[in-house]
């Protein structure tokens, strides 16, 4: 009897115990998805944002995050499009991965992170990874802003759209479509001789632009303009 006990006591725990991994790693629903890719913005690094909008409001999102990435601003943004500070968690998956996880507490949200570039020489190299299994989304884009001294530019895959914008940055743009149980990748190379930057030095940190609106509200021919100027500034300093 004991025995025969401790085996349906092992096999629900063990059907608890797959339930719950299934469920968490369900992937988050989103009406649209913007990821953009900033290297040498503001900082020698690569900014990376990410904008989106849930499908299901208040669910809660995970994002994978690099070993060494230093996270700049987690928002969301109320229905005036005003950004506000969001809560948020950091965990490990059993592999010791990153994973941010927020419930934003309204549907569109911004997440933003610095990560190291890679150098070869004055050769800058980019290899982004969004993993699958944690964002589903029918509508995707990826933008890619560079320095105005930027030379010998390679996407892969390639851009679909491209062009200076009115500071002389080169801003690309590829559209994805479905996102659904496959990972998204971007590599971009270049070379910035000079090392100078998107924005001078003396300006403020952070991306200084408004929650990215879903792409089917965006004009037909959308500018290329992708740095508006108009500050959101938003530090983890602010988060503590």
């Amino acid at each position: 009897m004991k025995i025969a006990r401790s085996m349906v006591i092992f096999i629900i725990a063990g059907l608890v115990l797959t339930f719950g991994i299934a469920r968490a790693q369900t992937p988050t629903q989103l009406d649209w998805l913007v990821i953009k890719l900033w290297p040498e913005y503001d900082d020698p690094r690569l900014l990376v944002i990410v904008d989106g909008k849930l499908t299901n409001p208040e669910e809660e999102l995970r994002l994978p995050l690099p070993q060494d990435a230093e996270l700049n601003a987690v928002a969301t943004a109320d229905d005036t499009g005003r950004l506000i500070i969001n809560d948020w968690r950091e965990e490990k998956d059993p592999a010791g991965q990153r994973i941010l996880v927020l419930k934003p507490e309204f549907p569109v949200f911004r997440i933003e992170y610095y990560a190291p570039l890679a150098f070869q020489g004055d050769q800058r190299i980019i290899d982004f990874e969004l993993p699958s299994g944690f964002l589903q989304s029918n509508d995707v884009r990826l933008e890619a802003l560079l320095p105005p001294t930027s030379k010998e530019v390679s996407l892969d895959p390639p851009a679909d759209e491209q062009g200076p914008t009115q500071d002389d940055a080169l801003f690309f743009q590829r559209t994805l479509g479905a996102l659904t149980e496959q990972p998204l990748r971007q590599k971009i190379t270049y070379v910035n001789p000079s090392g100078a930057l998107t924005v001078p030095e003396t300006a403020s940190t952070g991306a200084l632009l408004q929650p990215t609106p879903p792409p089917a509200e965006e004009p037909a021919n959308p500018p290329r303009e992708s740095n508006s100027r108009t500050p959101w500034i938003l530090l983890l300093g602010g988060l503590a």
